[in-house]
This record gives C-alpha cells, sequence and structure tokens, in this order.
C-alpha cells in the first residue's frame, strides 16, 4: 500500500518523450482554433496524470474560460464523496484559486524546509503522502485574464511544480509573454502530429482518448480512493 499511495505522474509521454510534469513542470497546448484535436490531446494529458497517481492524491481546478466542454468527462471524480475537481466560473474565482495555490506552495515548502529538491522526493524519503499534488487546467486566453491571475500565474508557473503544483495550459500563444511560455513545456497539434516548442515532432499520432475512457478512469479514480486507506503511523 505505501508504495502505491507514493505512485506519482512525474512524467507524461508523447510519443518516446516524457515530459517533465508533478514536481519539475507544466506543459502548454497551444489551441489548435479550428478543430478540437488540442482539446483532446489536453484530455489526454490529464487522463494520464490521474492514471499515473494514486487515487486521491491530485486534485484538480479547472477554469474552462471558453466553455469548451473540456473538463466535462472528469466530473466523476467528485462521485466518490471526495472533491477532486474544483471548477471556477469566473476570473475573480480564478485569482482566489491561483492565491490559495500559493498559499500551498508556502505550506510545502514549510514542511520540506529544504530537505529535498521536490514534493515527490521528499514523500519518497518520508514514506508517507506528505501535502496533496495539483494540475491546474486553465483552458482560456492567457493575455485576456485579469492582472490579478496574470501576477499569480507569473509566480506559480516558476514555484509551483516543485511543491506539487502545475500547471496544463489550453491557450493560443499570440501575444503572451515569453516568460510564461519558457515555463512550460510546449505541445502543438495539426493533423494529428504532436510538435514542441520548437517545431520538433513528439508522435505523428497520439492515443485521442474518448469521452466514455475518461469517464470510466474518472469514476475508478473516485471508487479506488474509497476502498484505500493509509497506514497508521505511530507517535
Amino acid at each position: 500500500m505505501a508504495k502505491e499511495i507514493l505512485r506519482v505522474a512525474r512524467t507524461l509521454q508523447m510519443g518516446s518523450s516524457d515530459l517533465a510534469f508533478l514536481g519539475s513542470g507544466n506543459i502548454w497546448v497551444e489551441d489548435s482554433v479550428v478543430n478540437r484535436m488540442s482539446i483532446l490531446l489536453t484530455q489526454e494529458l490529464i487522463r494520464q496524470a490521474l492514471a499515473n497517481t494514486a487515487p486521491g492524491q491530485v486534485r484538480v481546478i479547472a477554469y474552462d474560460a471558453a466553455l469548451s466542454g473540456l473538463l466535462a468527462p472528469f466530473q466523476g471524480l467528485n462521485s466518490g464523496g471526495e472533491h477532486l475537481l474544483d471548477m471556477v466560473d469566473t476570473d475573480a474565482e480564478l485569482a482566489a484559486a491561483l492565491f490559495r495555490m500559493k498559499e500551498q506552495v508556502q505550506n510545502v515548502h514549510n514542511v520540506v524546509q529544504g530537505r529535498a529538491a521536490n514534493l515527490p522526493d521528499f514523500r519518497d524519503a518520508v514514506e508517507y503522502p506528505v501535502e496533496q499534488y495539483y494540475i491546474v487546467v486553465l483552458a482560456a486566453d492567457v493575455p485576456s485574464l485579469s492582472k490579478e491571475s496574470l501576477a499569480a500565474l507569473y509566480v506559480l508557473l516558476n514555484s509551483g511544480p516543485a511543491a506539487g503544483v502545475s500547471f496544463i495550459i489550453h491557450s493560443p500563444v499570440l501575444n503572451v509573454n515569453d516568460y510564461f511560455l519558457n515555463r512550460c513545456t510546449r505541445l502543438q497539434v495539426k493533423a494529428g502530429m504532436v510538435r514542441d516548442g520548437a517545431g520538433n515532432t513528439l508522435c505523428t499520432s497520439f492515443p485521442v482518448p474518448s469521452a466514455d475512457a475518461l469517464i470510466s478512469l474518472s469514476h475508478n479514480v473516485a471508487n479506488r480512493l474509497q476502498s484505500m486507506a493509509l497506514d497508521v503511523i505511530p507517535f
């Protein structure tokens, strides 16, 4: 049980490439605009993160300003009694959620106290699921966010991953400050081919997740969480 509860998606896979994620990175998927391929790619990344992290150890905060329905298949995450998916509806709510993530990062720093490079390493060292992982999913035109949200994003893209707070951003890149882009692994999908920010082809096709598969995964995560119990730590 101990090893299972510490399982975490440190990387996500795209073709033969490993994309740094929980503990070390963020991912930016460029909005394909004319079709839903970039949305499907983003859903596949979320699927991998959930499937490769122990149930209940990662919570998802999502802001879908574009009303894309990107998170709709994942609603089952909340079906098991635990609130694992939090949808925020307005920019003000997003700013508040990002402020909470800044507090979360500080809490993790206070717990780790410099004894490990990142939260996954610290959890492995103490062999216990200390604190919590968070995935923040932003489906929005980033430059249109409020000054408060952009200011928080500016800090969190840099400091968040090591503290277990990573971002998956689905947005156009036009007029985006390079600071934001440079703190993410950039992905672009065209005709099913996925390329990185430098134009290198990562894969000629990616496994497009079906809605039924995503729905099933979400309910499975919620159901498995109910059946898991942590080992008691003697004091």
